[in-house]
């Protein structure tokens, strides 16, 4: 039992171990952006010459028509801001500007690469001269990276002064009388000569897990997964900063390479072209400002957490009166994030408080918790920690129902590897379900979700492995193999018999064929709106409308263009000047003779159009009843929500969208379409309704989940239908 509790503490540690490694690791990549130039000079000449030319012609133009505006109205070209001496002197300013322009940014350039490369900034800060490392703060002479991380980390593994082998000493004395874990290559160190190797860069924090027996034996206190979710909460707003620092250096490209523009609109007379230089230097001096900044609050931040630390170890004013077990630490990691929380804030304070545009951050709670990745972080953690649990009890409970030594051995390392599986197979789903969470609430649903998904998913790999088991461990695993095989080529009912195989397929079209009612349910709801009655009537007159009349209504379109007269060959007309036949071709280039494929070609598109405005007119209606609170086509979603759930283990299920996810986008896209009476304008918002990723991209609409569920609903309906007429095919052959 103590080697499964050691190998449980061990995948735990190692967890931390990676995490607490990457936020030294993202810490120096923030500072390696900060001082990226993404353009060389020869880079910015080769691309910026090539506007220059397209810049002169423009400046031409604007001088020749404000000469020519001189000449008509020479009193109203003679004063104020439109006036010719002051176009010239604009003129000339902004020759001169571009010329400069090169210059100025290389200057810029140099100021911001001295003041990262002489390390200005931390030391202004820090106040010492060896406050920072090749541009890096540090604290106590560990880069601030691995300051932040050691001392988050060290804060959740702390020594239980209680237990014997303190010795009545302090925390920090009694780090040196705990050792690590030894045999199998482990040297057994003292938990203090760790921390130094760690916080000097010489170990990573993976060297923790030779402790796992110390946690095991309650020598040492560990707070999982706090400590887990702590630092996802650090890594995460590191993350960002890095986001914001690699945008930076694109946006400040981007500036760079359009200089001349806003420049040359300083010529152009009248109008607001003139402001546009203005916000381009606004815009240029923000992004040169950002960049210190956010070291500049990185820095302040790591000092904070260095004074943090030394108050701690001097004892904090009244810290002694916080007696209970891991309340001094809690107190210490909560100062530790809440620093974290206040760097990501202070650009956006500064920009604020100097009107510069540096980024920003929501500031109430759970906006701080979902920006900075806390919620995810919990919803990892508890999937993770939720199957831990469950895993480790039925893994306890094998262990007991095993008879002897040997298999008591074997269900242990069977249940240590469910234990971690469980335990990233919980946390991997916490992560999918969690990364949009909102809310404590929206952290809970994913982290009780992932544990469900997680067990499910445990129960079904459990009693596959019975149903296929072997006299021993060899042939089971190899019989688990061969199912697997057999279940990839068709399926276990066909493995079995054709009989079940051909009930599970009709009782997986009887699913799809429910699915497909809801989008009959909710336009039923309003086939009796005016607009989709009007529509329909439309479709109802198409259909009747007898193909003679449709071929006289082309004769007219035919006769109306021209070509008015008619022979054995086609329409013509006779051409004035040669005396010529010319013939009406369609859109091929072929004469039309028989006019009755294409009346049948048109009958068929009207009908199309209008059966297609019916349906963009119905959701529509749909939008408007939702809106005004009418609860029929609410309870139409949560009966669709219910059936998604009974049958999430179905991939074309669970892959559906929500029914009720129609937007104001959406509709104003449906109502222009159907105001242009266009049949390509409709077709095009019906099918990015549908889910077709060229029509969305091209209208910037999302898919509706009314429609595309129908659409991939009646496609899987399709494929089932198909096997089932195979199947039954083989049973007739068969002759069962």
């Amino acid at each position: 039992m103590k080697a499964i509790l050691s190998a449980v503490w061990h995948l735990f540690l190692s967890l931390d171990g990676i995490i607490y490694n990457l936020i030294c690791y993202i810490f120096d990549i923030f500072y390696y952006l900060c001082g990226l130039q993404l353009f060389t000079d020869a880079d910015y000449n080769k691309i910026v010459s090539k506007i220059y030319i397209v810049l002169g012609l423009i400046m031409m133009f604007v001088l020749a028509y404000s000469l020519l505006k001189a000449v008509i109205n020479p009193d109203e070209f003679a004063k104020g801001e439109n006036s010719f001496p002051k176009l010239i002197k604009n003129v000339i300013v902004s020759l001169v500007i571009i010329v400069i322009l090169p210059t100025v940014f290389n200057v810029a350039f140099s100021i911001q690469n001295s003041l990262l490369n002489y390390d200005v900034i931390p030391q202004l800060i820090l106040g010492t001269d060896d406050g920072a490392v090749d541009g890096v703060p540090n604290i106590n002479g560990a880069p601030g990276g691995r300051a932040i991380a050691f001392y988050t980390f060290k804060s959740f593994l702390v020594p239980n002064t209680t237990d014997d082998i303190c010795n009545g000493t302090d925390e920090e004395g009694c780090r040196n009388n705990i050792k690590g874990n030894e045999g199998w290559g482990k040297n057994g160190d003292a938990l203090a000569v760790t921390d130094e190797a760690v916080f000097s860069s010489d170990s990573s924090f993976s060297q923790y897990t030779n402790y796992s027996e110390a946690v095991r034996d309650d020598q040492l206190t560990y707070y999982f997964p706090i400590s887990t979710v702590a630092g996802i909460f650090i890594l995460y707003v590191l993350l960002n900063f890095c986001f914001d620092m690699a945008l930076r250096v694109v946006k400040l490209a981007f500036y760079q390479i359009i200089a001349p523009i806003p420049v040359i609109c300083r010529v152009i007379p009248g109008g607001k072209l003139k402001d546009v230089f203005s916000k381009w230097v606004k815009q240029v001096i923000s992004l040169f400002v950002e960049v210190f900044i956010r070291i500049a609050a990185l820095t302040f931040g790591v000092y904070l957490i260095g004074l943090i630390v030394e108050k701690f170890d001097n004892k904090l004013p009244g810290i002694d009166s916080l007696n209970l077990v891991g309340q001094k630490t809690i107190v210490l990691a909560l100062l530790i994030m809440s620093v974290i929380i206040f760097v990501k804030q202070i650009p956006k304070i500064i920009g604020d408080m100097f009107g510069l545009d540096t980024g920003g951050m929501k500031l109430g709670l759970m906006d701080k918790l979902a920006q900075g990745g806390a919620l995810t972080a919990g919803a990892i953690a508890g999937g993770a920690l939720g199957t831990l649990g469950r895993n480790t009890v039925s893994a306890v409970k094998g262990v007991g129902k095993a008879q002897g030594g040997w298999n008591k051995f074997k269900a242990g390392v069977a249940g240590a590897a469910s234990v971690g599986a469980g335990a990233l197979s919980g946390g991997f789903r916490g992560f999918k379900g969690g990364k949009g969470a909102k809310n404590l609430a929206d952290m809970k649903k994913a982290a009780g979700t992932a544990v469900a998904d997680a067990t499910t998913a445990k129960g079904k790999r459990d009693a596959y492995r019975a149903a296929h088991s072997g006299k021993n461990a060899v042939h089971t695993m190899l019989n688990v193999g061969a199912g697997h095989i057999f279940d990839k080529a068709d399926s276990v009912g066909a493995y079995f018999g054709i009989g079940d195989e051909l009930q599970n397929l009709q009782a997986e079209q009887a699913v799809y064929q429910e699915g497909m009612g809801f989008k009959k349910k909710l336009f039923d709801l309003v086939s009796d709106n005016e607009r989709v009655l009007a529509y329909q009537g439309l479709k109802k007159t198409a259909q009747e409308k007898d193909i003679n009349n449709y071929i006289s209504d082309i004769e007219k379109q035919i006769s109306a263009r021209g070509f008015s007269n008619k022979d054995n060959t086609g329409y013509f007309k006779v051409n004035n000047m040669t005396g010529q036949k010319e013939y009406y071709k369609d859109a091929n280039g072929h004469i039309l003779n028989d006019l009755t494929s294409t009346a049948i070609e048109q009958k068929t598109a009207d009908i199309k159009m209008y059966d297609d405005a019916v349906k963009l007119a119905s959701l529509n209606a749909i939008y408007d009843k939702v809106n005004k609170g009418d609860g029929r086509f609410t309870a139409v979603f949560n009966e669709s929500k219910v059936w998604k759930e009974q049958h999430a283990d179905m991939p074309d299920v669970s892959k559906l969208f929500d029914l009720g996810n129609l937007d104001a986008k959406q509709i104003s896209a449906i109502n222009s379409a159907l105001t242009s009476n266009n049949a390509a304008d409709i077709k095009q918002v019906l099918d990015a309704l549908e889910g077709d990723a060229t029509a969305m991209s091209a209208l910037n609409i999302g898919s509706s989940g009314i429609m595309s569920n129908d659409k991939n609903l009646k496609v899987s309906n399709g494929n089932v239908t198909d096997k089932i007429a195979k199947k039954v095919q083989e049973k007739k052959k068969d002759g069962k």
